[in-house]
């Protein structure tokens, strides 16, 4: 019998109403927080670079400022260290210093009075003039560092700026002549949009400068801004000051350093910026989002001298030759600090050696002008799956899907930033769809609950039309009946009440009764005849369609009266275990009595057809994997097959229970024993790796220990891959997180070192009852996978040797290359500990 059913009802309403929104607050910059987190995590987990090595610091930090006194020193100091610097042949020397006011103008008055009252009073000897000529000499150190940079070869000069907040004065200000031949002439301020939806190109403009003195200006080739940022997160290339375009003081030192000038910058009309033809790589508002780099072992990413150690000739001058010398200060006290992606604080000085380093390795992260049509893109992209997909799932479906959406998002965004060096803000459909999902989510469960109140309801109106057709009040009792859920024994109640109709020769009312039904169910007994035979006897044709779909039946049930069910050539006996996807029975071969474990996984007929092969061929991969391997301990595979809308695998059958009962510290098993079972399952390993299958899915759960038998099986095969021909793309992330090695969580394409990996969590599981790795949500934890160092096992275990230790650290190497490179091997390493015990214990 098949009874039409409503359509499930989609999300319209509220799922368009939730994605308007979203795409309104993306296009406000709501998430720009958020997206910037996720960028500062994706610089986290970006893979490492080397910073360029012609970039060196030369600080003023505490050591220099304690021997040379305070800040400001006279300028006598800087023009010593310029011509240090530069008799050495550095490349470039840029000074990230501020330069805009006069050092030595009041004692130099000052002299000039002095002489001016001596010479009045004719008390100005020769001997005089002469030591007060001397002392203006020493204090004409403005002059003296002018003339430093003529002789110290191409100089930078930093100039310090305020960004404009709000809109600026209609009067813009105007750059100091002796600054123009400083301004970008490649560069229009007149950009022209490339149409609706792409970002406008705009620049940073700037409300105040601070320019060097003009005798500083006039001695050096080159000058850029710098600005008063709070984080190291992106950096302006070019500021706009009233009509002129400045460059950054990071984007002249790298200019420079190749021998180019302002000319050789090009950024007119809607043309990205480029130096000498090749892009800088920066966003609509001509900034560069500059990679950070990590030194080895806690050491700074950059060669950083102390200024005083140069001073005094403690560094070798040829340190600096061909060098990038970068020379401000770095002592906390004097320079405020910024905060970097990986939450370290630096100073502007260290900052321009990164972005400086960036531009020069072409290393820097890009916010493509398309960016924004990804993020509008992904929001409709979910907001279809809500309004289209969500309400036609089942709660438990619709969380894996969301959840795996979700992930996929977060894996593509941190897949681009290490791979591709390119951020894209996703972080609007990631919210999107958790918001999503709880409002869609909870909108189901309440109209679930209404659904269950007008089930009881339709409970009672049967109960009341009952009631009046025994009363012969038949027109009541139908419209009771119309109330009602739509079942078969209602559908035997309204039969009953057309036959009744009949009886009291109201044909039409009969009539009606009966196409009720034919609507519900064109086959139910003879409702189609009695149509006919009503409406012609109340001389009316009508002519009623017909729905001839039948309903798929119930391959598995279960009853006193009912015989077994049968999966193939199988008999299932009882149920043994359940999951979210399918139920294990235990069963047994009639021909042959053989007891087997049947793993099976329901596929209904409401899957999408991609989605439902999809299911099938994964859930057969397991027979795929595991059938081509006949080892002791690893669990056999029968036969397989599927049924309608039923798949089912037929393997052996495990006494016991699997190794996580073992995992707990009240459970724990002796570490002899523990070593037996794991030095098995390396051997097993060993055996399905040389067959060119890898599991990637090892973990307690997954092996069976008959404790009894002292035999330890693996099983579950589900998202195990074929060396020779796998199924599964790189980038596609299987298995459980806990026991992943960080080549398996970055999705790439993984052997058997990474079981060995997995195995190796399982050891020290079983032997501390605890983790290795942990983390408060999944991200942390695959940082700490990919990045952290376990905790030595003895901080359990103090009993354990250090065999032990070494055995497990070589297991979770971070580098595959690294580990054990077969299970043999790690069985052999088991061994040699095992018996290094026993030695210590005798």
């Amino acid at each position: 019998m098949q009874l039409t059913e409503p359509s499930k009802k989609r999300n319209w309403l509220p799922g368009l109403a939730i994605v308007m929104l979203f795409l309104l607050a993306s296009e406000a910059g709501w998430f720009s927080a958020l997206d910037r987190q996720a960028y500062n995590l994706g610089v986290r987990f970006s893979s490492s670079k080397d910073a360029h090595e012609d970039v060196v610091v030369v600080a003023i930090d505490d050591k220099s400022l304690a021997k040379l006194g305070a800040w400001p020193w006279p300028r006598e100091v800087l023009a010593e260290t310029a011509l240090v610097i530069g008799r050495a042949g550095a490349e470039v020397i840029g000074l990230n210093l501020p330069l805009d006011g006069a050092q030595d103008e009041a004692a130099l008055a000052s002299t000039a009075e002095l002489r001016g009252i001596l010479k009045r009073e004719r008390k100005l000897s020769a001997g005089v003039d002469r030591a007060l000529r001397q002392t203006e000499s020493v204090l004409r150190g403005d002059d003296k560092l002018a003339a430093s940079f003529k002789n110290a070869g191409r100089i930078v000069l930093a100039m310090p700026y305020l960004a404009a907040q709000g809109q600026l004065p209609q009067l813009s200000p105007s750059l100091p002549l002796h600054l123009e031949r400083f301004s970008l002439e490649q560069v229009s301020t007149n950009v022209a949009s490339r149409g609706f939806g792409w970002p406008k190109r705009s620049f940073v403009r700037a409300a105040e400068i601070y320019p060097p003195l003009g005798k500083f200006a006039r001695q050096v080739g080159a000058i850029g801004v710098t600005s008063d940022l709070k984080t190291f997160h992106n950096e302006p290339l070019m500021v706009r000051y009233g009509s002129e375009v400045l460059p950054s003081f990071a984007l002249m030192l790298a200019t420079r350093s190749k021998g180019l000038t302002t000319q050789d910058i090009d950024s007119r009309s809607s043309i990205s910026p480029t130096l000498k033809g090749k892009g800088l790589g920066t966003d609509a508002g001509y900034r560069i989002y500059p990679r950070y780099y990590y030194g080895e072992n806690g050491k700074p990413a950059f060669s950083i001298y102390s200024l005083i150690d140069v001073l005094d000739g403690i560094i070798n001058p040829e340190v600096f030759s061909k060098k990038i010398v970068i020379v401000g200060l770095t002592s906390a006290r004097f320079a405020p600090r910024l905060e970097t992606p990986t939450g370290e604080m630096i100073s502007p000085t260290e900052a321009s050696a990164h972005t400086v380093s960036s531009l020069l390795n072409n290393e820097q992260f890009r916010l493509p002008d398309w960016a924004a049509w990804v993020e509008r893109g992904l929001i409709v992209t979910v907001g279809l799956y809500l309004i289209l997909v969500f309400g036609r799932l089942r709660g438990s479906t619709a969380i894996f899907l969301s959840l795996f959406l979700g992930v996929m998002i977060l894996n593509a965004h941190f897949m681009l930033m290490s791979m591709q060096s390119m951020w894209l803000p996703m972080m609007s459909a990631v919210v999107l769809l958790l918001l999503g999902h709880l409002v869609l989510g909870t909108r189901q469960a309440v109209n679930a609950r209404l659904a269950g109140v007008r089930g009881e309801l339709s409970a009672v109106n049967r109960q009341l039309g009952m009631a009046l057709q025994a009363q012969g009040h038949l027109d009541q009792a139908f419209e009771k009946y119309r109330a009602c859920r739509i079942d078969e024994p209602l559908l035997g109640l309204v039969y009953n009440l057309g036959l009744d109709y009949e009886r009291k020769r109201q044909f039409n009312k009969a009539a009606a009764a009966f196409k009720f039904i034919h609507q519900q169910d064109p086959e139910y007994n003879d409702v189609g005849e009695r149509i006919t035979q009503n409406e012609q006897a109340a001389n009316t044709v009508v002519l009623a369609g017909r729905d001839t779909t039948g309903p798929g039946p119930n391959l598995v049930a279960s009853g006193n009266n009912i015989q077994k069910p049968k999966l193939g050539r199988y008999v299932i006996d009882s149920e043994i275990g359940r999951g979210a996807m399918g139920m294990v029975y235990l069963g047994h071969d009639e021909k042959i009595g053989r007891t087997v474990a049947i793993k099976t996984m329901l596929l209904p007929d409401d899957l999408e057809d991609d989605m439902r092969d999809e299911v099938r061929s994964r859930f057969f991969r397991e027979a795929e994997a595991a059938g081509r391997l006949d080892h002791p301990h690893i669990v056999s595979v029968y036969d397989v097959g599927d049924e309608q809308d039923l798949a089912y695998i037929a393997m052996d059958y495990l006494e016991g229970n699997n190794l996580s009962t073992y995992c707990t510290s009240k459970n724990l098993l002796p570490v002899a024993q523990v070593f037996q079972i794991i030095s098995s399952v390396a051997m097993a390993l060993d055996y399905a790796h040389r067959q060119h299958v890898v599991h990637r899915d090892i973990k307690p759960g997954n092996i069976i220990y008959d404790h009894k038998k002292r035999i330890a099986k693996i099983t579950d095969f589900g998202v195990a891959c074929l060396t020779d021909a796998s199924k599964t793309k790189t980038g596609t992330v299987l298995g459980s997180p806990y026991y992943m090695p960080p080549e398996q969580l970055a999705g790439k394409k993984v052997d058997g070192r990474a079981d060995l990996f997995s195995l190796g969590v399982t050891l020290y599981q079983m032997l501390s009852g605890e983790l290795p790795f942990t983390g408060d949500s999944i991200a942390n934890l695959m940082y700490n996978i990919t990045n952290e160092q376990h905790p030595d096992i003895r901080r359990f275990r103090s009993d354990l040797p250090n065999c032990v230790n070494n055995l497990i650290d070589k297991a979770l190497q971070k580098e595959a290359a690294d580990r054990f490179q077969s299970g043999k091997d790690m069985a052999i390493a088991l061994k040699r500990c095992q018996e290094h015990i026993r030695e210590m214990a005798a």
